[in-house]
């Protein structure tokens, strides 16, 4: 039997809409931290400061217009059926299905910036291993955390049966 939370997370994408917003806020940070080393270096060595900060703003440019945005494009994460289905790769294409039995359990995290636009990372930890869904919203993360301790829950009762 379906619950609320189930209905609410199966066959969804359950990736946040502001995850690009987020990366983009995190990139703009590194590269003020890159730009204040590159002034530094400057003072010791001009022309070498003057290239890293052409490199760096190609980079940045590259990072923010082309990459970030297709990268979201390119991951999502479903729930169906009793599995949790990931799919993510830009260069190279991941399909991981795990079912809810091979998850021991899940950790919620989040930071400032995913605090300020509803979105965390949920750590899914199973015996071989970690996955970690980046910018989930946090209404899907708390039901996916929930249909999975439900449906423990319900298998364990079977299992003591």
């Amino acid at each position: 039997m379906e619950n609320k939370d189930q209905k609410k997370i199966i066959g969804k994408n359950i990736l946040s809409e502001k995850s690009v917003i987020i990366w983009q806020i995190r990139v703009s940070i590194y590269m003020i931290v890159y730009m204040l080393i590159s002034g530094i270096f400057f003072v010791f060595v001009p022309l070498a400061a003057i290239i890293m900060c052409i490199i760096g703003c190609a980079a940045y440019f590259f990072i923010i217009v082309y990459y970030f945005p297709r990268l979201c494009r390119s991951v999502s994460y479903l729930c169906e059926s009793g599995s949790l289905i990931i799919k993510k790769g830009f260069f190279i294409r991941k399909y991981i299905s795990i079912s809810f039995s091979q998850i021991q359990y899940l950790v919620l995290s989040e930071g400032i910036i995913e605090s300020k636009y509803g979105s965390c990372s949920v750590y899914v930890f199973m015996a071989g291993g970690t996955e970690i869904l980046w910018e989930v919203s946090k209404e899907y993360a708390y039901a996916l955390k929930e249909l999975t301790e439900d449906y423990g829950i319900q298998k364990g009762s079977k299992e003591n049966e």
